[in-house]
């Protein structure tokens, strides 16, 4: 069962199980390769009300599973996304980024600290 991190209440972190919902049409899906997390704002998020919080910040990701109306995108390649802190990613293509073979998936990801 793939793993999570979860803010179950107030300042409380926890790793638990999740099932990832039935794949749409026009998603993609893949294990996570790599995650960014921002200090401020998960800890910002922990101290908030409303509970639980499922956090995420930045994913890169390896395109496993392709909804039937996806288009340009093969399987096998690594996507960007404003992803959970989790062990897959699930989204629809146009708001992910492909992320080229000549970059490294750690640094690669910090572009996300560019858009802040």
């Amino acid at each position: 069962m793939p793993k999570e991190i979860v803010f179950p209440s107030k300042g409380k972190f926890s790793l638990l199980n999740y099932e990832d919902p039935h794949l749409q049409a026009n998603e993609i899906r893949g294990p996570t390769v790599v995650s960014l997390i921002s200090q401020g704002t998960e800890f910002g998020w922990s101290q908030g009300d409303d509970f639980p919080i499922r956090p995420g910040y930045a994913a890169i990701f390896r395109v496993e599973e392709i909804g039937d109306s996806v288009v340009d995108v093969e399987k096998g390649e690594l996507r960007f996304c404003m992803g959970y802190h989790r062990q897959t990613q699930q989204c629809m293509p146009q708001f992910t980024l492909k992320v080229y073979k000549e970059m490294i998936p750690e640094i690669a990801l910090l572009t996300r600290l560019m858009g802040v």
